[in-house]
């Protein structure tokens, strides 16, 4: 259980769904995966339509699953090409790891996006993470800066 209760939650009625979004970094990211729907770069988006199951062996070589559901599904024309993009203002170990072993398990590409700059021990986690999964950093900075007067909060 994360420790994220000071996170302002937004509801939104977006892309013809009412969405629950658990930060506004999400909804912020959901504005731009509908601009570049409306543009024609991507056929569509879903927030949170997909869970997988992540397989993982404890030390006992028992296996285990836990359910992974990335945060946005991304659809690009045509609909032969599909990915995964998660969103992160905050990399814990336990969800670096789930993203890792989703990478290993499944071949739909998955991009992590990271809001901001992080702490250094983060900073390492991300890179170890970046030799399995797409990453785009600093995405508050370079991508959503530039578009923010499109957001209404």
């Amino acid at each position: 259980m994360s420790n994220f209760a000071n996170v302002k939650r937004y509801t939104k009625i977006m892309n013809g769904r009412e969405c629950n979004f658990r930060s506004i970094f999400e909804y912020h990211w959901a504005e731009y995966c509908q601009l570049r729907k409306d543009n024609g770069e991507i056929e569509d988006w879903y927030y949170e339509e997909e869970t997988v199951q992540i397989e993982y062996i404890d030390h006992k070589n028992r296996v285990h699953y836990k359910d992974y559901t990335p945060d946005f599904k991304i659809v690009y024309p045509g609909g032969d090409h599909i990915e995964f993009e998660e969103t992160k203002g905050w990399l814990q170990t336990k969800d670096a790891t789930k993203m890792r072993k989703y990478s290993e398990q499944y071949e739909t590409p998955l991009v992590v996006v990271f809001q901001n700059k992080m702490y250094k021990k983060q900073q390492r986690t991300a890179e170890r993470l970046s030799k399995h999964v797409q990453v785009i950093w600093e995405a508050e900075k370079y991508i959503l800066k530039p578009i923010k007067h499109l957001f209404d909060v």
